[in-house]
């Protein structure tokens, strides 16, 4: 497949750095005007010369820190030729970029490479693999939304009931002390006597 290809060709994809005076820096090497990098924006290895990769890692290129891409490229109409001696990478199905490798790099790509996305912009980002991760998200956004509405409908309930049972509590007492005073000041035949007075006037 097309990505087997590109990964036996040894052609990584690094996203743009946190670093604000590096991430200018990849900015300004892209030269487009006004152009912002997104979440999904990469730059491919074959901007970057060799001495700027950390090859440490068995499982992982990475960049160095304070890499910056200095391999220039020259955006072409139509590929006319596989045969340059410069690398060229097939963008769509009309246009395409040649990258002008150093020296460390020309036994490590031959003279054609086939189908790697354009390096500095977004990578298929209409993909059916990409709308459907879009649907998954929006799916999982609206299920929180209904989460949290849920959530806050129950703890309505709760401060309710709580109200309610402070308010019956406070009743409750003053029932009791109320009850205690009768009980000290007045047995139940005083009481009924003075219930009794009150109705019959």
């Amino acid at each position: 497949s097309k990505r087997k290809k590109i990964k036996s060709l040894g052609i990584t994809f690094h996203v743009f750095p946190k670093d604000v005076q590096i991430r200018k820096a990849w900015i300004e090497f892209v030269n487009k005007e006004g152009w912002v990098p997104i979440g999904i924006s990469y730059l491919c290895s074959q901007h970057f010369g060799e001495q700027q990769f950390d090859r440490t890692s068995m499982l992982k290129v990475r960049l160095q820190p304070n890499a910056v891409p200095t391999v220039e490229v020259t955006r072409l109409k139509y590929e006319r030729s596989l045969n340059s001696i410069h690398t060229v990478v097939k963008v769509e199905k009309e246009n395409a970029v040649l990258v002008t490798p150093g020296p460390s790099r020309e036994e490590k790509f031959p003279t054609s490479v086939l189908a790697t996305p354009v390096c500095s912009q977004q990578l298929q980002e209409d993909t059916p693999r990409n709308r459907a991760l879009k649907r998954k998200i929006s799916e999982l956004q609206r299920r929180e939304v209904l989460k949290n509405q849920k959530v806050r409908k129950l703890q309505k309930i709760i401060w309710r009931q709580k109200r309610r049972i402070s308010v019956l509590s406070t009743m409750l007492a003053e029932f009791k002390k109320k009850t205690i005073i009768l009980e000290e000041h007045e047995t139940v035949e005083d009481i009924i006597q003075r219930l009794f007075q009150k109705t019959s006037r």
